[in-house]
């Protein structure tokens, strides 16, 4: 799981600081970038390549049982 902050060009309508998304993401044990698509770009590529990376080190689809459970562990949040 990785935890993207997004807009983040967008200073003055920040809700989220960095601090907060850092820590958020070391209590859940997970990655987190800061994103803005706005040109030129900050992180995109980045962030796409974590997630790719986090899905390579996915467990084997042949233990579906541990992978179910893996995914039922995750929680999703969205700040």
């Amino acid at each position: 799981m990785l935890l993207v902050a997004n807009k983040v060009d967008l200073i003055h309508l920040r809700k989220v600081t960095e601090d907060q998304g850092r820590d958020l993401a070391a209590q859940l044990k997970i990655s987190y970038i800061e994103t803005s698509a706005k040109d030129p770009p900050l992180n995109v590529d980045a962030a796409f390549h974590e997630v790719v990376r986090i899905i390579r080190n996915l467990p084997p689809q042949t233990d579906k049982k541990r992978r179910r459970e893996w995914w039922k562990n995750r929680k999703c949040v969205l700040l």
